[in-house]
Protein backbone atom coordinates (compact mmCIF):
# COMPACT_ATOMS: atom_id res chain seq x y z
CA UNK A 1 0.00 0.00 0.00
CA UNK A 2 1.12 3.79 -0.24
CA UNK A 3 0.63 5.38 2.99
CA UNK A 4 0.56 8.96 4.06
CA UNK A 5 1.01 10.20 7.13
CA UNK A 6 0.38 13.36 8.22
CA UNK A 7 1.19 15.04 11.43
CA UNK A 8 2.83 18.52 12.11
CA UNK A 9 6.18 17.69 14.07
CA UNK A 10 8.17 15.07 13.13
CA UNK A 11 11.82 13.53 13.68
CA UNK A 12 14.20 15.31 15.03
CA UNK A 13 11.86 17.06 16.18
CA UNK A 14 11.31 15.15 19.68
CA UNK A 15 10.53 18.57 21.84
CA UNK A 16 6.83 17.66 20.85
CA UNK A 17 6.83 14.88 22.54
CA UNK A 18 5.57 11.06 22.21
CA UNK A 19 3.49 11.45 19.00
CA UNK A 20 6.73 12.45 16.80
CA UNK A 21 8.35 8.56 18.26
CA UNK A 22 5.16 7.13 17.72
CA UNK A 23 4.45 8.40 13.97
CA UNK A 24 8.64 7.66 13.53
CA UNK A 25 8.17 4.27 15.02
CA UNK A 26 4.96 2.88 12.99
CA UNK A 27 6.10 4.69 9.74
CA UNK A 28 9.59 2.37 9.99
CA UNK A 29 7.52 -0.81 10.52
CA UNK A 30 4.93 -0.51 7.73
CA UNK A 31 8.09 0.69 5.64
CA UNK A 32 9.63 -2.66 6.69
CA UNK A 33 6.63 -4.99 5.56
CA UNK A 34 6.61 -3.11 2.34
CA UNK A 35 4.58 -0.83 2.05
CA UNK A 36 5.42 2.65 0.75
CA UNK A 37 5.20 6.01 3.31
CA UNK A 38 5.03 9.49 2.85
CA UNK A 39 5.72 11.39 6.10
CA UNK A 40 3.90 14.87 5.16
CA UNK A 41 5.01 17.38 8.16
CA UNK A 42 6.47 20.95 8.56
CA UNK A 43 9.75 22.32 9.36
CA UNK A 44 9.53 22.96 12.79
CA UNK A 45 11.95 21.65 15.39
CA UNK A 46 11.65 23.48 18.35
CA UNK A 47 10.55 27.35 19.18
CA UNK A 48 13.42 28.85 17.84
CA UNK A 49 14.76 26.39 15.31
CA UNK A 50 13.55 24.75 11.39
CA UNK A 51 14.39 21.84 10.01
CA UNK A 52 16.46 22.87 7.16
CA UNK A 53 16.35 19.95 5.11
CA UNK A 54 12.68 20.19 3.33
CA UNK A 55 12.61 16.41 1.38
CA UNK A 56 14.73 13.60 2.32
CA UNK A 57 14.81 9.92 2.21
CA UNK A 58 15.80 7.09 5.07
CA UNK A 59 15.17 3.94 6.70
CA UNK A 60 12.51 3.59 3.64
CA UNK A 61 10.97 6.42 4.23
CA UNK A 62 9.92 9.66 1.93
CA UNK A 63 9.76 12.99 4.43
CA UNK A 64 8.37 16.07 3.23
CA UNK A 65 8.39 18.89 5.11
CA UNK A 66 6.45 22.44 4.83
CA UNK A 67 7.75 25.70 6.25
CA UNK A 68 5.47 27.07 8.93
CA UNK A 69 4.41 30.98 8.27
CA UNK A 70 5.65 31.45 11.74
CA UNK A 71 7.27 29.07 14.40
CA UNK A 72 6.87 30.35 17.18
CA UNK A 73 3.28 30.53 16.31
CA UNK A 74 3.07 26.64 15.67
CA UNK A 75 4.65 25.35 19.05
CA UNK A 76 2.62 28.65 21.47
CA UNK A 77 -0.59 27.84 19.66
CA UNK A 78 -0.87 25.05 17.60
CA UNK A 79 -0.71 27.19 14.41
CA UNK A 80 1.00 25.09 12.35
CA UNK A 81 0.13 27.02 8.73
CA UNK A 82 2.42 25.16 6.39
CA UNK A 83 3.54 27.29 3.33
CA UNK A 84 2.26 24.94 -0.13
CA UNK A 85 0.15 22.19 1.85
CA UNK A 86 -3.19 23.09 -0.01
CA UNK A 87 -1.79 22.56 -3.29
CA UNK A 88 -0.07 19.41 -2.29
CA UNK A 89 -2.53 17.56 -0.93
CA UNK A 90 -4.92 18.47 -3.59
CA UNK A 91 -2.34 17.55 -6.25
CA UNK A 92 -0.91 14.64 -4.61
CA UNK A 93 -3.53 12.79 -2.65
CA UNK A 94 -4.70 10.43 -4.75
CA UNK A 95 -1.62 8.28 -4.92
CA UNK A 96 -2.23 7.29 -2.13
CA UNK A 97 -4.20 3.71 -1.00
CA UNK A 98 -4.69 5.60 2.82
CA UNK A 99 -3.70 8.59 5.28
CA UNK A 100 -2.98 8.00 8.63
CA UNK A 101 -3.56 11.12 10.77
CA UNK A 102 -1.63 12.27 13.69
CA UNK A 103 -3.10 15.02 16.54
CA UNK A 104 -6.44 16.37 15.94
CA UNK A 105 -6.56 20.75 16.02
CA UNK A 106 -4.30 21.36 13.04
CA UNK A 107 -4.67 22.79 9.78
CA UNK A 108 -3.14 19.48 8.12
CA UNK A 109 -6.33 17.51 9.20
CA UNK A 110 -8.74 19.91 7.82
CA UNK A 111 -6.97 19.97 4.13
CA UNK A 112 -6.74 16.07 4.33
CA UNK A 113 -9.71 15.42 5.80
CA UNK A 114 -11.29 17.12 2.72
CA UNK A 115 -9.48 15.68 -0.10
CA UNK A 116 -10.30 12.38 1.38
CA UNK A 117 -13.82 12.70 1.38
CA UNK A 118 -13.67 14.26 -2.51
CA UNK A 119 -11.72 11.20 -3.62
CA UNK A 120 -13.03 8.37 -1.56
CA UNK A 121 -9.66 7.99 0.26
CA UNK A 122 -9.82 6.28 3.70
CA UNK A 123 -7.95 7.79 6.45
CA UNK A 124 -7.44 7.35 10.36
CA UNK A 125 -7.15 10.05 13.10
CA UNK A 126 -5.14 9.66 16.08
CA UNK A 127 -5.76 12.34 18.15
CA UNK A 128 -3.29 11.48 21.02
CA UNK A 129 -5.00 12.32 23.55
CA UNK A 130 -6.00 16.60 22.51
CA UNK A 131 -9.95 15.24 22.46
CA UNK A 132 -9.80 14.60 26.70
CA UNK A 133 -11.83 17.14 28.68
CA UNK A 134 -9.02 17.56 30.78
CA UNK A 135 -6.84 19.52 27.92
CA UNK A 136 -10.24 20.97 26.42
CA UNK A 137 -10.13 23.02 29.57
CA UNK A 138 -6.74 24.45 29.81
CA UNK A 139 -4.98 25.97 27.36
CA UNK A 140 -7.00 27.96 24.90
CA UNK A 141 -9.90 26.38 25.95
CA UNK A 142 -12.73 28.64 24.18
CA UNK A 143 -10.66 28.53 20.74
CA UNK A 144 -10.92 24.52 21.54
CA UNK A 145 -14.23 24.18 21.79
CA UNK A 146 -15.01 26.48 18.70
CA UNK A 147 -12.97 24.64 17.05
CA UNK A 148 -13.70 21.05 18.11
CA UNK A 149 -17.13 22.52 15.98
CA UNK A 150 -15.14 23.15 12.89
CA UNK A 151 -13.27 20.08 12.73
CA UNK A 152 -16.57 17.81 13.42
CA UNK A 153 -16.25 16.65 9.78
CA UNK A 154 -12.84 15.53 10.51
CA UNK A 155 -13.88 13.11 12.85
CA UNK A 156 -17.33 11.91 11.23
CA UNK A 157 -15.77 11.61 7.78
CA UNK A 158 -12.72 9.21 9.13
CA UNK A 159 -12.50 5.48 8.25
CA UNK A 160 -11.75 5.10 11.79
CA UNK A 161 -10.54 6.88 15.16
CA UNK A 162 -7.48 5.49 17.24
CA UNK A 163 -7.78 5.82 20.75
CA UNK A 164 -4.78 4.87 22.81
CA UNK A 165 -6.66 3.73 26.33
CA UNK A 166 -10.80 2.45 26.79
CA UNK A 167 -10.09 5.91 28.47
CA UNK A 168 -9.46 8.12 25.33
CA UNK A 169 -12.02 5.92 24.01
CA UNK A 170 -14.85 7.25 26.06
CA UNK A 171 -13.86 10.45 26.39
CA UNK A 172 -14.19 10.48 21.88
CA UNK A 173 -17.48 8.65 22.49
CA UNK A 174 -18.96 11.64 24.67
CA UNK A 175 -18.62 13.92 21.87
CA UNK A 176 -21.15 11.72 20.24
CA UNK A 177 -22.09 8.45 20.70
CA UNK A 178 -22.00 7.58 17.10
CA UNK A 179 -17.96 8.04 17.10
CA UNK A 180 -18.47 4.58 19.08
CA UNK A 181 -18.51 2.08 16.44
CA UNK A 182 -15.58 3.85 14.43
CA UNK A 183 -13.34 4.35 17.22
CA UNK A 184 -10.56 1.58 17.86
CA UNK A 185 -8.32 0.94 21.13
CA UNK A 186 -4.64 0.50 19.76
CA UNK A 187 -2.03 1.34 22.34
CA UNK A 188 1.68 3.14 21.62
CA UNK A 189 3.68 0.83 20.72
CA UNK A 190 7.77 -0.53 21.13
CA UNK A 191 10.18 -2.57 20.08
CA UNK A 192 11.82 -4.28 22.96
CA UNK A 193 15.15 -5.08 21.22
CA UNK A 194 15.98 -1.38 20.67
CA UNK A 195 16.36 -1.09 24.74
CA UNK A 196 19.03 -4.20 25.09
CA UNK A 197 22.54 -3.61 26.00
CA UNK A 198 21.66 0.49 27.36
CA UNK A 199 24.13 0.75 29.64
CA UNK A 200 23.97 3.24 32.73
CA UNK A 201 25.68 6.66 32.93
CA UNK A 202 27.61 8.09 35.91
CA UNK A 203 24.82 10.42 36.69
CA UNK A 204 26.46 11.41 39.95
CA UNK A 205 29.36 12.60 38.22
CA UNK A 206 27.55 13.96 35.56
CA UNK A 207 25.59 16.40 37.95
CA UNK A 208 27.52 16.49 41.10
CA UNK A 209 24.57 14.48 43.07
CA UNK A 210 25.94 13.03 46.66
CA UNK A 211 26.54 9.43 46.41
CA UNK A 212 24.15 8.53 49.36
CA UNK A 213 21.07 10.19 47.30
CA UNK A 214 18.80 8.03 45.71
CA UNK A 215 17.52 9.83 42.20
CA UNK A 216 13.68 9.78 41.26
CA UNK A 217 13.62 10.69 37.39
CA UNK A 218 11.23 12.97 35.46
CA UNK A 219 11.09 12.75 31.75
CA UNK A 220 8.64 15.23 29.65
CA UNK A 221 7.89 18.66 28.60
CA UNK A 222 7.84 20.87 31.21
CA UNK A 223 3.81 22.06 31.26
CA UNK A 224 1.40 22.41 33.67
CA UNK A 225 -0.76 19.70 32.47
CA UNK A 226 2.98 17.42 33.50
CA UNK A 227 2.25 17.79 36.92
CA UNK A 228 5.45 18.27 37.77
CA UNK A 229 4.30 20.74 40.45
CA UNK A 230 2.65 17.92 42.02
CA UNK A 231 5.68 15.45 42.00
CA UNK A 232 7.52 18.32 44.19
CA UNK A 233 4.45 18.73 46.27
CA UNK A 234 4.81 14.64 47.04
CA UNK A 235 8.90 15.17 46.94
CA UNK A 236 8.38 17.81 49.85
CA UNK A 237 6.85 15.39 52.05
CA UNK A 238 9.91 12.73 51.72
CA UNK A 239 12.62 15.59 52.74
CA UNK A 240 13.26 14.33 56.39
CA UNK A 241 12.78 10.79 55.47
CA UNK A 242 15.12 9.83 52.90
CA UNK A 243 17.98 11.55 50.85
CA UNK A 244 17.29 11.55 47.22
CA UNK A 245 17.98 13.97 43.72
CA UNK A 246 15.05 14.49 41.62
CA UNK A 247 15.98 14.95 38.14
CA UNK A 248 13.90 17.01 35.74
CA UNK A 249 14.50 15.85 32.38
CA UNK A 250 12.50 17.61 29.33
CA UNK A 251 12.58 21.06 27.30
CA UNK A 252 10.88 24.14 29.07
CA UNK A 253 6.85 24.96 27.54
CA UNK A 254 6.66 28.04 29.71
CA UNK A 255 6.57 26.03 33.40
CA UNK A 256 10.10 26.23 34.70
CA UNK A 257 10.07 29.60 35.91
CA UNK A 258 6.69 28.46 38.14
CA UNK A 259 8.52 24.87 38.80
CA UNK A 260 11.36 27.01 40.00
CA UNK A 261 9.89 29.36 42.18
CA UNK A 262 8.14 26.09 43.92
CA UNK A 263 11.34 24.65 44.40
CA UNK A 264 12.12 27.72 46.29
CA UNK A 265 8.98 27.64 48.30
CA UNK A 266 9.04 23.61 48.83
CA UNK A 267 12.70 24.13 50.23
CA UNK A 268 14.35 21.57 47.88
CA UNK A 269 16.65 23.67 46.24
CA UNK A 270 19.76 21.39 47.00
CA UNK A 271 17.21 18.60 45.70
CA UNK A 272 16.32 19.02 42.51
CA UNK A 273 17.89 19.52 39.31
CA UNK A 274 16.93 20.74 35.74
CA UNK A 275 18.54 18.86 33.37
CA UNK A 276 17.30 20.23 30.32
CA UNK A 277 16.17 18.28 26.73
CA UNK A 278 18.08 14.83 26.23
CA UNK A 279 17.03 12.61 23.38
CA UNK A 280 18.15 9.50 21.64
CA UNK A 281 20.96 7.41 23.65
CA UNK A 282 21.70 9.93 26.20
CA UNK A 283 17.91 9.82 27.26
CA UNK A 284 18.19 5.95 27.43
CA UNK A 285 21.23 5.73 29.32
CA UNK A 286 19.71 8.26 32.17
CA UNK A 287 16.84 6.53 32.41
CA UNK A 288 18.85 3.50 32.96
CA UNK A 289 21.02 5.42 36.00
CA UNK A 290 17.94 6.39 37.98
CA UNK A 291 16.59 4.15 40.64
CA UNK A 292 12.62 5.38 39.70
CA UNK A 293 10.75 7.10 37.70
CA UNK A 294 7.38 9.69 38.90
CA UNK A 295 4.89 10.81 36.89
CA UNK A 296 2.20 13.05 38.53
CA UNK A 297 0.42 14.24 35.35
CA UNK A 298 -3.03 15.76 35.11
CA UNK A 299 -4.17 13.74 32.30
CA UNK A 300 -2.45 12.20 29.11
CA UNK A 301 -3.05 9.77 26.67
CA UNK A 302 -0.75 6.95 26.60
CA UNK A 303 2.51 8.38 27.65
CA UNK A 304 5.71 6.86 25.46
CA UNK A 305 8.15 7.72 28.44
CA UNK A 306 6.28 5.57 30.67
CA UNK A 307 7.12 2.94 28.26
CA UNK A 308 10.30 3.69 27.55
CA UNK A 309 11.36 3.84 31.44
CA UNK A 310 8.90 0.35 31.38
CA UNK A 311 11.43 -1.12 28.33
CA UNK A 312 14.45 -0.43 30.57
CA UNK A 313 13.41 -2.11 33.45
CA UNK A 314 12.73 0.90 35.87
CA UNK A 315 10.01 1.04 38.16
CA UNK A 316 7.60 3.56 37.82
CA UNK A 317 5.12 5.59 40.33
CA UNK A 318 2.38 7.12 37.99
CA UNK A 319 -0.89 9.23 38.37
CA UNK A 320 -3.95 7.20 37.28
CA UNK A 321 -4.53 10.37 34.92
CA UNK A 322 -1.58 8.61 33.40
CA UNK A 323 -3.71 6.05 32.13
CA UNK A 324 -1.20 2.94 32.22
CA UNK A 325 -2.99 0.40 34.71
CA UNK A 326 -1.09 -1.86 33.29
CA UNK A 327 2.26 -0.64 35.61
CA UNK A 328 0.39 -1.94 39.01
CA UNK A 329 -1.32 -5.16 36.73
CA UNK A 330 1.97 -6.40 35.91
CA UNK A 331 3.64 -5.52 39.26
CA UNK A 332 5.86 -2.85 37.49
CA UNK A 333 5.09 0.00 40.17
CA UNK A 334 1.89 1.22 41.34
CA UNK A 335 -0.86 3.53 40.07
CA UNK A 336 -2.33 6.13 42.22
CA UNK A 337 -5.11 8.88 42.22
CA UNK A 338 -4.01 12.52 42.19
CA UNK A 339 -5.75 13.39 45.24
CA UNK A 340 -3.45 10.84 47.96
CA UNK A 341 -0.24 12.83 48.09
CA UNK A 342 0.53 10.58 51.45
CA UNK A 343 -0.09 7.43 49.28
CA UNK A 344 2.64 8.95 46.52
CA UNK A 345 5.30 9.22 49.15
CA UNK A 346 4.69 6.13 51.04
CA UNK A 347 5.15 4.60 47.74
CA UNK A 348 8.51 5.85 46.73
CA UNK A 349 9.64 4.85 50.24
CA UNK A 350 8.46 1.19 49.43
CA UNK A 351 10.35 1.26 46.39
CA UNK A 352 13.51 2.85 47.21
CA UNK A 353 13.97 0.80 50.13
CA UNK A 354 13.42 -2.69 48.72
CA UNK A 355 16.49 -2.93 46.80
CA UNK A 356 16.10 -6.88 46.66
CA UNK A 357 12.91 -6.09 44.48
CA UNK A 358 15.28 -4.35 41.50
CA UNK A 359 15.08 -7.52 39.57
CA UNK A 360 11.71 -8.64 39.79
CA UNK A 361 10.39 -4.79 38.72
CA UNK A 362 12.61 -5.09 35.62
CA UNK A 363 11.35 -8.25 35.16
CA UNK A 364 7.51 -7.30 35.25
CA UNK A 365 8.51 -4.27 33.61
CA UNK A 366 9.63 -6.02 30.44
CA UNK A 367 6.88 -8.41 30.77
CA UNK A 368 3.55 -5.82 30.32
CA UNK A 369 6.21 -4.13 27.43
CA UNK A 370 5.87 -7.67 25.77
CA UNK A 371 2.66 -9.01 26.21
CA UNK A 372 0.54 -4.98 25.81
CA UNK A 373 2.91 -2.73 24.23
CA UNK A 374 4.31 -4.71 20.79
CA UNK A 375 4.90 -2.27 17.83
CA UNK A 376 4.59 -5.59 16.07
CA UNK A 377 1.00 -6.45 17.30
CA UNK A 378 -0.05 -2.51 16.87
CA UNK A 379 1.01 -2.34 13.43
CA UNK A 380 -1.26 -5.50 12.32
CA UNK A 381 -4.28 -3.47 13.62
CA UNK A 382 -3.13 -0.47 11.83
CA UNK A 383 -2.81 -2.55 8.67
CA UNK A 384 -6.02 -3.92 9.00
CA UNK A 385 -8.02 -0.98 9.59
CA UNK A 386 -6.49 0.70 6.60
CA UNK A 387 -7.48 -2.23 4.28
Amino acid sequence: MKILQVIPYFVPAYSYGGPVKVCFDISIELAKRGHEITVATTDTLDKKKRISKLEEHFNGLRIIRFRNISNQLAKNCNGYLPIGFYSWAKNNIRTFDAVHCHDFFTYQNIVIAHFCKKYSIPYLIQPHGTLSPVRQNTKFKRTKKIFLKLFDKVLRNSKNIIALTENEKREIISIDRKFEEKTTVIPNGLKLENFENIKKTDLYKKYDIPKENKIIGYIGRLQYIKGVDISLEVLSQLKNRIKFTYLIIGPDEGERKNLEKKVVELKLQNSVIFAGMLSGQKKLETIKSCNLFLFTSRNEGLPMTVLEVAALGIPQILSKSCNVPEIEKYGAGFEIELSKKNFFADKIMDILSGGDREESFYENSRKMITDCFSLNVVCNKIENLMK
